[in-house]
């Protein structure tokens, strides 16, 4: 079973989709900011891949930062942004170190997103 970190803050949202991707057969652990990410890389566990809001609360790595001190860790760990703003990705002043998908996100378009990064 393939296992997702999913990063949201939004309590509702990641409820809703860590419920759809456990529907989907992956394995989920859910928490509400990147540094409760960063301490779940820095822990045993294995993930496959993140997916990661953009914005987050102040005092929190936002998700771009995040996916950058991730892949200093876990250069192999797949990546997957949310954003509810379409111009996030040129606010970060670079490439994004991964595909962004524009929230509201269907599931069945972040599931074909997830098998299209767990494949590359």
């Amino acid at each position: 079973m393939r296992t997702i970190l999913l990063v949201e803050d939004d309590d509702a949202i990641r409820s809703c989709i860590a419920e759809g991707l456990r529907m989907a057969s992956y394995g989920v652990v859910a928490v509400p900011t990147t540094t409760d990410a960063l301490n779940a890389l820095d822990s045993d566990g294995q993930f496959d891949l993140a997916v990661v809001d953009v914005r987050m609360p102040p005092g929190h790595p936002h998700g771009f930062a995040f996916g950058r001190m991730a892949r200093l860790e876990r250069p192999d760990l797949g990546l997957i942004f949310m954003s509810g703003d379409a111009a996030v990705a040129e606010a970060d002043g670079g490439e994004p170190p991964g595909p962004v998908l524009l929230k509201p996100v269907r599931l069945s378009d972040l599931i074909d997103a997830l098998e299209v990064e767990l494949i590359a």
